[in-house]
């Protein structure tokens, strides 16, 4: 099988129990799961179970799952504001001489310690 195929789609790796196992998940095949000792080992058990899933559903004729969609940094973020809300963060903007977009980013950015 192609490896371009198996790159089309993302998995979630996280802790699964005390134990400190990790699991893999491929959201777009719901029943698809994969276990390791390590994030890397549950990833690579994940990608091996994600070539027999692509297999089975080209044998039986079945339809692929659409790909996720890495969004890009020029994709558009829907955010809702309270009316309120939107007009002072709107009124801030304008008194600094900046785009709302602008001040926003900036703020976000902040928040999380980007420089």
């Amino acid at each position: 099988m192609a490896p371009s195929l198996l790159d089309r789609y993302t998995f979630v790796v996280s802790p699964q129990d005390e134990d400190g196992e990790f699991i893999a998940l491929c959201p777009a095949f719901p029943g698809l799961s994969a276990f390791g000792e390590t994030p890397e080992a549950a990833l690579s058990e994940a990608r091996t179970a994600l070539a027999g899933f692509i297999e089975v559903y080209q044998d039986k004729g079945w339809r692929l799952p659409q790909p996720d969609r890495v969004p890009s940094e020029s994709d558009p973020v829907p955010l809702l504001l309270s009316k309120d809300l939107y007009a002072r963060l709107a009124r801030l903007a304008s008194a600094k001489g900046v785009a709302l977009s602008e001040m926003l980013a900036a703020n976000l950015a902040d928040a999380l310690g980007d420089d």
